[in-house]
């Protein structure tokens, strides 16, 4: 039944202590570690801790396995939890910074950590009934998550660098905290239940895959930025992220993108930090509009316009038109009228002339021409600007005047098929201009290519062409393909990228005839590829009489045994292992 208070506990023997807990949820006063040698651990049976303030300056502490509940009833601003020296061990649990605000001013709560503090999961939970409680990190620090964050209640200007999941719940109150989300998993950011916006500056700076919004993102606080490092944001198609008056998103690249919709409202000038398929950074660009409350929404895709909007119904100053991408660019608040600005790179099927781009929009009939009234950079990667202010919104994409800018070979499809041991290749093209040669190229982490095979191209064609290759050597695990278009000057452009995974789980392996006739020798046959695997035969004593290491799928064993049984082996790199009886007759 104890109740918490203000007084201090503190750990200072030199020998191992422990905590108990009795059942339910009792908290005791704050908790002090100042220890000159040894540790506080949790006793047995003890899986929950609740404190009023936890403090830790000298010797070792291991949190329980479920909750350590630091915070309880506190009126006035303060350091709920401070670790200056001395390792602190999370133990997998969950640490739950819950300051229960019930009279008096508006306070702050500080996590005052060292560089080595890390926790696992975390959750902010300050609960009020008396003005609004604010969580903070001390000055200069960051607050390492390696598992989930979730902000339940009260505000939060602490700085918070996470590596598993982000939930947003109703009773958060906003707080402009700095949010990174970090690591090589894949993470989510969840405000699906949050009732006011997340306020603070989100980072995503990752070293792979990506975050997915679960929800709406809303940014529109004052001086709130996106920080876009390394990893993308994947928003599904009914979600989007909603960019402020006056909010910036900075950082677009290949390597760091919104794959999903953005919506940018307010008066500024604004690039859409968009993109697809993890390498395909393709931004577009709007001047300023007229109104505050104005707002555009923008969304990419790396695929043919073509049929949904068809490229052969355009107006006559156009040649032709972009069959590897398109933007959706809608106004979808306002009258502003603006010019538009798209973007080409490795993605954009081939640039050759900048004075023969266009920009192209399709009115619901036909592809309009919106002129060319600036170009920036070179035929590898730029931007070319409408000539005046667009007033109608639609689809957009890059178009030509000539024959120019080939945007592209008309590629009607790519593909890679498993098939056995390799990869067949095959594509078509519904034309060609000026083609000299394909390459086809493949990756373990689709940004890293390498050569696989070279085909010769039609030259010019008008008619429907078919071409194949076969990669003999396929990553085991997964492998990307993309196909290389270079034309007879040397300009070149990508296809999209496709993967093949080959399983390197093997279910079974076969052995017949069994049994086996001494002189005649038996076969091996494996249920899938694995890259290498070890095989021992051994007889009943635990002999080894035969071992082979290698890839074979179908393995011949034309050694001659001696009548009886036998014991096969299968094992692999990563620990797995078969055993099977045989017979030799």
């Amino acid at each position: 039944t104890s109740d918490g208070g203000l007084g201090t506990i503190t750990f200072n023997g030199t020998g191992a202590q422990t905590y108990s807990v009795a059942s339910g949820a009792p908290r005791t006063c704050k908790i002090a570690v100042n220890k000159t040698s040894g540790g506080v651990s949790p006793a047995g049976g003890t899986n929950d801790f609740y404190m009023q303030g936890f403090t830790q300056t000298l010797g070792d502490f291991t949190a329980p396995t479920g909750i350590m509940n630091v915070g309880g009833a506190l009126q006035t601003t303060q350091t709920i939890f401070s670790h200056v020296a001395g390792t602190f061990t999370h133990n997998n649990g969950t640490t739950v910074f819950n300051p229960i605000q019930s009279s008096g001013a508006n306070a702050t709560y500080t996590v005052d950590i060292i560089n080595t503090t890390v926790f696992n999961n975390v959750t902010v939970n300050e609960t009020q009934s008396w003005g609004t409680a604010t969580l903070a990190s001390g000055a200069g620090d960051t607050l390492d998550v390696v598992d989930d964050l979730v902000f339940t209640d009260g505000r939060s200007t602490a700085v918070f660098e996470v590596a598993g999941n982000v939930t947003v719940q109703s009773g958060h109150d906003g707080g402009n905290g700095l949010l990174i989300f970090k690591n090589g998993n894949s993470q989510s950011f969840d405000l699906t239940g949050a009732t006011t916006n997340f306020d603070g500056d989100i980072k995503v700076r990752k070293t792979a895959n990506n975050v997915s919004l679960m929800s709406d993102l809303q940014m529109d606080a004052a001086n709130q930025d996106l920080f876009l490092v390394k990893g993308d944001m994947v928003v599904p198609s009914l979600n989007m992220i909603i960019i402020g008056d006056n909010v910036t998103a900075t950082g677009g690249s290949d390597s760091s993108f919104v794959d999903g919709r953005v919506r940018k409202i307010g008066n500024d000038a604004f690039t859409f930090p968009i993109g697809k398929n993890d390498t395909a950074y393709a931004p577009i660009s709007i001047t300023a509009p007229t109104n505050v409350a104005h707002h555009f929404t923008a969304e990419y895709f790396q695929v043919d316009p073509n049929p949904s909007y068809d490229v052969t119904s355009k107006v006559a100053s156009l040649d032709h038109l972009s069959r590897c991408e398109y933007w959706i660019l809608d106004r979808t608040n306002g009258a502003s009228n603006v010019l538009v600005t798209l973007s080409w790179g490795d993605r954009s099927c081939g640039v050759t002339a900048l004075a023969d781009l266009r920009v192209a929009r399709w009115d619901g009939t036909q592809w309009q021409d919106h002129g060319n009234g600036l170009t920036t950079g070179t035929t590898a990667s730029g931007t070319v600007r409408s000539s005046a202010a667009v007033t109608s919104f639609s689809p957009f994409t890059l178009s030509s005047t000539t024959v120019n800018n080939p945007l592209p070979i008309e590629l009607l499809s790519f593909n890679a098929i498993p098939n056995g041991k390799k990869v067949d290749l095959n594509w078509s093209t519904a034309s060609e201009k000026n083609n000299d040669f394909f390459t086809i190229e493949r990756s373990k982490d689709a940004q890293l290519f390498e050569f696989v095979a070279h085909v010769d191209g039609a030259g010019n064609s008008s008619e429907l062409t078919d071409y194949v290759a076969v990669d003999p050597q396929p990553f085991s695990g997964i492998s990307y393909y993309r196909l290389k278009q270079t034309d007879f000057n040397g300009e070149y452009s990508y296809s999209r990228i496709v993967a093949v995974e080959f399983s390197s789980s093997i279910q079974d392996f076969l052995i017949y005839p069994n049994p086996a006739d001494a002189q005649d020798g038996f076969i091996i046959e494996l249920s899938t590829f694995f890259e290498t695997y070890e095989l021992t035969i051994m007889d009943v004593a635990g002999k080894k009489l035969y071992e082979y290491k290698g890839n074979e799928q179908r393995l011949q064993v034309n050694e001659e045994f001696a009548p009886g049984v036998y014991f096969i082996q299968y094992s692999d790199s990563e620990s797995r292992t078969i055993n099977k009886k045989m017979i030799i007759k």
